[in-house]
């Protein structure tokens, strides 16, 4: 799939899942149309834990940190709760949130949107380095041609043999299982985990600092897989596996993880923790 096919999807799927959300769609939809900037990422619904459940943005710009609340009438009743809301998703992620008042007149929250607008193109204007939107070619062969890995170039692959183009060698093959990695010459693995597995837990924590590898329901299991990784001293070049908007499973580049041997021990359970976010070819 070419880069532009692929932006086209995600923008139409972004939509998609909208569409039925009136003002929201409508406000949303201006923003994008006003903006005209296909270097610059949007996310609909972004997930963000919260203390006591999650909160949902409508809208949010990774590169420049930037989201927005599009406030339908109901939130007039609430603005204490939205008020507490907002102060903790930004302590939280970091992110300046704006809202749009969609209680006011059309001609009101026309100019509302065209301030959100003018805010978020003065935030690029004023990030240095800044980034265009990348959303990955999902070829392998462009990756190499590149010769370092990056997590913030948001590597993304369909499957682990084009991951292991990357690295000129092949998934090694058990019967009819696959291996969860490979094993490099220098001793390091290519691993590639799995965010949901019927045997093995592969918990992301700390916005990717920390992978908790262990088995599910086998105590003596998960007691020797510890043992093993321990005597190994092992880097792990990570691909973390998830599904995407599009209901399809891809590998993400997470960074580079050494295992945490003391907190291992302590809780029975390999916990790898990234030293690096890039990996040179």
């Amino acid at each position: 799939m070419m880069l532009t096919d692929y932006k086209l999807t995600y923008l139409s799927n972004i939509f998609s899942k909208i569409d039925r959300k009136g003002f929201e769609t409508y406000v949303i939809a201006r923003i994008w149309n006003k903006l005209d900037n296909l270097d610059i990422e949007i996310v609909s619904q972004q997930y963000v834990e919260r203390e006591n459940g999650y909160a949902l943005l409508d809208l949010y710009f990774p590169q420049i940190n930037y989201g927005v609340e599009v406030n339908e009438a109901y939130h007039l009743s609430q603005p204490e709760e939205d008020k507490m809301r907002k102060k903790e998703v930004e302590i939280l992620t970091g992110v300046t949130i704006v809202a749009v008042d969609c209680s006011k007149p059309i001609e009101d929250v026309h100019q509302q949107i065209d301030k959100v607008v003018a805010e978020i193109n003065n935030r690029i204007a004023q990030t240095a380095n800044f980034k265009p939107w990348h959303v990955g070619a999902l070829n392998p062969d462009s990756y190499k041609a590149m010769g370092i890995l990056k997590v913030e170039d948001k590597v993304i692959l369909s499957n682990t043999d084009d991951i292991c183009t990357i690295f000129e060698t092949k998934v090694p093959k058990r019967g009819f299982l696959r291996a969860g990695g490979v094993l490099l010459p220098n001793g390091d693995l290519v691993w590639w985990p799995n965010a949901v597995h019927p045997i093995w837990a592969n918990e992301m924590k700390d916005n990717g600092e920390t992978i908790e590898e262990y088995n599910k329901s086998d105590e003596q299991k998960r007691s020797q897989h510890v043992e093993n990784c321990l005597a190994l001293n092992q880097h792990r070049i990570t691909f973390y596996r998830k599904k995407n908007i599009f209901g399809q499973h891809y590998y993400r580049f997470v960074g580079v993880y050494e295992m945490d041997k003391k907190e291992s021990r302590r809780i029975n359970k390999c916990v790898w923790r990234r030293i690096s976010t890039e990996y040179k070819l």
